[in-house]
């Protein structure tokens, strides 16, 4: 009886416990559910900038602005000139917009004019000097053209 009363307990331990169920094993089991690919972050990110300054305060402020000029003010119309003095380079713009950056940015069809016109001068005074120097060293004789030469020229 005292065999029994000591074994009871280690038979309830082992007959009483409930049916064991296996564990499947996870490691190595299927297809990994996470697949490796390259990171994304850098990707993203410059997706995320390109499109905040190109569309954000790019694009879009200039397409609203220029959607409000057309709706408001609408396309050109001629009209005569006003009494009194004559008008400003800037006034023969279109829109106000365009007038104001005209006036402030823009350049005059007379400056225009006039820096063409010293920009050839200079081009001109340069290929008479090439042709001096070259006449005089026979091609040799090579003299870097600066300020001071074309200067001098102008007094000659």
């Amino acid at each position: 009886m005292t065999l029994l009363s000591k074994m009871s307990p280690l038979a309830a331990r082992t007959l009483l416990r409930p049916t064991a169920f296996t564990m499947p094993a996870l490691r190595e089991s299927h297809a990994a559910l996470f697949r490796k690919r390259p990171a994304q972050l850098i990707v993203n990110r410059i997706k995320d900038v390109c499109h905040f300054y190109f569309i954000g305060i790019g694009i879009l402020p200039v397409i609203l602005c220029l959607t409000y000029n057309h709706i408001v003010y609408g396309t050109c119309e001629l009209r005569d000139y006003p009494e009194g003095e004559a008008p400003h380079y800037w006034q023969f713009e279109r829109t106000p917009v365009r007038q104001w950056w005209a006036k402030w940015f823009g350049v005059s069809d007379i400056e225009h004019h006039e820096r063409n016109l010293a920009y050839f001068e200079k081009l001109g005074i340069q290929a008479r000097w090439r042709c001096a120097i070259y006449a005089y060293g026979h091609g040799c004789f090579h003299v870097k053209l600066t300020s001071f030469f074309l200067d001098r020229s102008n007094s000659v």
